[in-house]
Parts: C-alpha cells; sequence; structure tokens
C-alpha cells in the first residue's frame, strides 16, 4: 500500500509543471484585461488609471444591456435547439442499425465541430465578395447581400 501512496504523489509531482502552465494560461489574460479594464486610453497619451469608471459608465449604457440580453436570448436559444436536435440525430442513429459507420460520421460531425469553426465557415460562406451564398444568389438572378453588414439581418 505504501508503495501505491508513493506512485501517486510522483504522479501528481510530475503533473505540476501542466498544472502551474495551465492555470497561469487562465490566470495571466484574465488579470491583464481586468488591468486593462481599470484605465482609460486615448491615441498618443499614457494609460491613466480610473478607479473603475469604465464599469460605472458600462453599467448606464443601453446599448451594452440591450447586447447582453440579445447574446444570453441567443445563448439559451443556441443551447435548447443543440440539445434537442443532438438527442434526436443520436435516437435516430441509435435506431438506424443499418446505416454504415461512414453515413454516421458524416450525420454526427458537424455537432462535434467547434463552434468557431463553424463560426468561421459560415463568415466565409457569406463573405459579400467571395463568399458561396452570394454566388449562388447572382447565378440564381436575385440580387447579393451583405449579410453580416446589412442593417436588415444584423441585430442591434
Amino acid at each position: 500500500m505504501s508503495r501505491s501512496i508513493g506512485t501517486r504523489s510522483q504522479l501528481a509531482f510530475l503533473s505540476l509543471p501542466a498544472v502551474i502552465f495551465t492555470t497561469a494560461m487562465i490566470a495571466f489574460p484574465f488579470a491583464y484585461t481586468v488591468w486593462f479594464s481599470l484605465h482609460e486610453y486615448s491615441i498618443g497619451a499614457k494609460p491613466r488609471f480610473n478607479f473603475g469608471m469604465n464599469y460605472v459608465e458600462l453599467a448606464g449604457d443601453g446599448e451594452f444591456w440591450n447586447g447582453l440580453r440579445i447574446t444570453l436570448l441567443l445563448y439559451l436559444l443556441s443551447l435548447a435547439l443543440q440539445l434537442v436536435l443532438g438527442t434526436w440525430v443520436a435516437l435516430l442513429l441509435h435506431n438506424a442499425r443499418k446505416l454504415s459507420g461512414i453515413v454516421r460520421t458524416l450525420m454526427i460531425s458537424p455537432f462535434v465541430l467547434p463552434p468557431v469553426v463553424v463560426g468561421m465557415m459560415w463568415l466565409v460562406l457569406l463573405d459579400p465578395s467571395i463568399g458561396a451564398v452570394n454566388y449562388l444568389l447572382q447565378a440564381a438572378g436575385l440580387p447579393r447581400s451583405d449579410w453580416l453588414a446589412s442593417p436588415v439581418w444584423v441585430i442591434h
């Protein structure tokens, strides 16, 4: 039993550098961001410590609260849709035993892609100059759209 305890402490000791590095990679950017948020910045001037007045100004900004409300609504809607759709596809794939492994992999792969990758894919698809969506619209004789900057499509 003493050998097991020694092995555990050795493993804990050996993993210590990774734990310290991971903690630093999380803590340093967070602390640096908080430090920046406590200063006032002007182009060509030195940063000036303003005792958190940026947060007071932010709390009184109606656009901030509107953006926060929209972000939370989109987050909750996205979470609910992902849970429902993911569970439905999982049940569908579980019951469809005749599907090959490749078909199952192709069907489930969009759910395991990181949201950043999916966002970048949509950014490329909706690009006003080289995006595939505008190309298809133009090929169909419809007008092109500036999807990501149009007042019609952007939430504000």
